[in-house]
């Protein structure tokens, strides 16, 4: 803005002016468009964040059931195993899990262990 005036008192002509003014207008509208692509790439970062850490949750879940069912077959035989399964499908919080997992320990039958984590 300080050289479209300093340069109307200099007496530049009018089309040196639209050329410095039609400059301008570029450099705001590139300005523009860089801070609408930092903003696109970081909206992308946030999104690939979010989908590697519900991956990296649903990995650990799946692991951690799959540890579980083991450990259920091994103790009980793979029938309380099978119908425990239904049950560690539909849990997503690892306390659950621990839970479930003491609960192998300290059950004497598959029976008392399916009662307890599914009770009636």
């Amino acid at each position: 803005m300080w050289l479209l005036g300093a340069a109307e008192s200099w007496g530049i002509d009018d089309d040196a002016l639209e050329l410095v003014k039609s400059l301008k207008e570029a450099e705001m509208v590139y300005a523009g468009v860089e801070k609408m692509k930092r903003e696109h790439f970081a909206k992308l970062a946030r999104a690939r964040a979010k989908i590697l850490a519900e991956g990296h949750a649903e990995g650990q879940a799946e692991g951690q059931a799959s540890l579980i069912r083991r450990q259920a077959r091994l103790k009980f035989g793979a029938a309380t195993a099978d119908r425990l399964a239904s049950v560690l499908d539909g849990i997503s919080e690892p306390e659950r899990f621990v839970r479930i997992g003491d609960l192998i320990i300290e059950c004497e039958t598959g029976v008392e262990l399916l009662e307890r984590v599914h009770p009636s």
